[in-house]
């Protein structure tokens, strides 16, 4: 499986490519909206019972586990008791331990139901194995992901092969 360096997304970018992830992993259609402040609601999934699925996305990836829990608990908290949600899913760029993504489920507690429901960077690199349309799409990724730049080199190669066959079957017919 390749590791990829959210490093090099914007915080908007990380949030795009959470929403395909998702939109492609539950086969649902996620509501995006514009950048800013977000009332604690970055994507939504509304069911036809009215319950809404909340997805906060937090590119934390300079800071860490420790901000990123502070973070949540006391900016996240307050506005997520306002909306109550029927679920609330946090997607982080941030590496999560079994123990961290407990952490957040107790502290977002009854908001976030099971680790599940927070999706860490190792988790992101397993979302993005399984949809490689999404991997295609965002090509932010490519740049830092060594399996994607052999694909690139050999499909470069691979081309130019064809290239060249081609060539030489259009000039066949001229000789004896």
């Amino acid at each position: 499986m390749s590791r990829y360096d959210f490093s090099t997304l914007s915080s908007q970018d990380f949030e795009e490519l959470s929403r395909d992830l998702l939109q492609a992993e539950w086969s649902v259609w996620l509501e995006a909206f514009k950048s800013g402040r977000d009332k604690g609601i970055d994507l939504r999934h509304i069911r036809a019972d009215g319950g809404a699925t909340i997805v906060q996305c937090k590119h934390f990836i300079r800071s860490g586990f420790a901000k990123l829990l502070n973070h949540l608990s006391k900016d996240e908290l307050p506005k997520i008791e306002l909306l109550k949600p029927a679920r609330y899913v946090v997607v982080t760029s941030v590496s999560l331990t079994p123990g961290n993504k407990d952490a957040i489920v107790q502290a977002l507690n009854p908001f976030v139901i099971t680790p599940n429901d927070v999706i860490g960077a190792e988790d992101m690199d397993g979302l993005l194995s399984r949809h490689s349309s999404v991997e295609r799409k965002n090509f932010k990724l490519w740049l830092t992901s060594t399996e994607v730049m052999e694909r690139v080199l050999h499909n470069a190669e691979i081309c130019q092969t064809e290239f060249e066959v081609q060539k030489i079957r259009t000039k066949l017919p001229l000789f004896v």
